[in-house]
């Protein structure tokens, strides 16, 4: 029950719609910026990205807890590595396939 009142939290958390407008200006803005603050724009969504990604890892953590009974934990930290992360930044696709 824990996972659901994380994940209903973060459901209503403006994080996500924050990463998505600075991406929107960004892109919007992007032509007229100087270097500098395209840098600085990016960096900025990149540590948001972080935070979002640490509360999803966290929530991934309670819902596998929860159900460590049906499924194995191990299963959820082989399956999702950081190989899936690099490959996704150092790719022009932005889909991820997961295979679980």
């Amino acid at each position: 029950m824990a996972a659901k009142v994380f994940l209903r939290r973060l459901n209503d958390m403006s994080t996500f719609n924050l990463l998505q407008d600075k991406l929107s200006r960004l892109n919007d803005t992007y032509l007229s910026n100087s270097c500098d603050t395209n840098v600085s724009r990016c960096i900025d969504v990149i540590e948001l990205n972080a935070r979002v990604q640490r509360e999803l890892f966290k929530l991934l953590n309670l819902v596998s807890a929860e159900g460590f009974f049906f499924c194995h934990r191990q299963l959820f930290y082989t399956s999702i590595s950081f190989v899936s992360f690099l490959e996704l930044a150092n790719s022009s696709s932005h889909i991820i396939n997961v295979s679980l």
